[in-house]
């Protein structure tokens, strides 16, 4: 089995990693996760309880409801963006994934459940792995962590965010798409999960293997 030696060369930051071979390209772009309620919808939140005293049944609610507000935060101010590969490494340091998302080149994403590490073991999202950083390539088949700081990308301090990641290797044989997932609510770190595989196996744009 030939080995994958990726180069860590992107637009926003090139590493001084010393391998060889893959040209990253990082389109940095929020991805809303769920539907935006129009400004001033009123919202009602309703509690009910049944309990029981002395074997008698009783039933008690009440609501609160609230009008959504239009809130302006301001100009987003640019902060650099930081990319980095790593592998799965059980000696390493905890990484929580949230979710990939792999890209047609059309717009349009499919979600996937998991993914799987060397040795065949299915690995769900989200989850927590250990990683250390890429430092001598990798093993065709082995799993490549993406990596990605960017504090301007991490909007909505309430739920993780996202961004979309393009990765083109040198020859233009292949292109991968990617959704990164935030690593939580507030952290402005991006990760995301692309498997890889030998170039003897050929190569297929925007399959989800690079």
């Amino acid at each position: 089995m030939r080995s994958l030696f990726p180069t860590l060369t992107t637009r926003l930051h090139r590493s001084a990693k010393n391998a060889q071979g893959v040209l990253l390209s990082v389109l940095l772009a929020h991805s809303a996760q769920a539907a935006v309620t129009p400004t001033g919808t009123e919202i009602t939140n309703t509690v009910i309880a049944t309990y029981s005293v002395n074997a008698e049944n009783f039933t008690r609610s009440d609501s609160a409801s609230l009008t959504t507000q239009e809130v302006n935060p301001g100009p987003v101010v640019p902060t650099p963006a930081n990319i980095r590969l790593a592998h799965i490494d059980d000696d390493g340091t905890p990484l929580t994934l949230n979710g990939t998302d792999y890209g047609d080149g059309q717009g349009n994403f499919t979600p996937y459940t998991g993914f799987e590490d060397e040795s065949g073991t299915t690995v769900n999202f989200p989850a927590t792995v250990n990683i250390s950083d890429d430092e001598f390539g990798y093993r065709a088949g082995e799993p490549v962590i993406i990596i990605v700081e960017d504090q301007d990308k991490n909007l909505n301090p309430a739920r993780p965010d996202t961004i979309v990641v393009t990765i083109t290797t040198p020859d233009g044989s292949d292109t991968e798409q990617l959704t990164l997932f935030e690593t939580g609510d507030n952290t402005g770190i991006f990760a995301a999960v692309l498997p890889s595989q030998d170039t003897n196996q050929g190569t297929q744009p925007y399959d989800g293997i690079i």
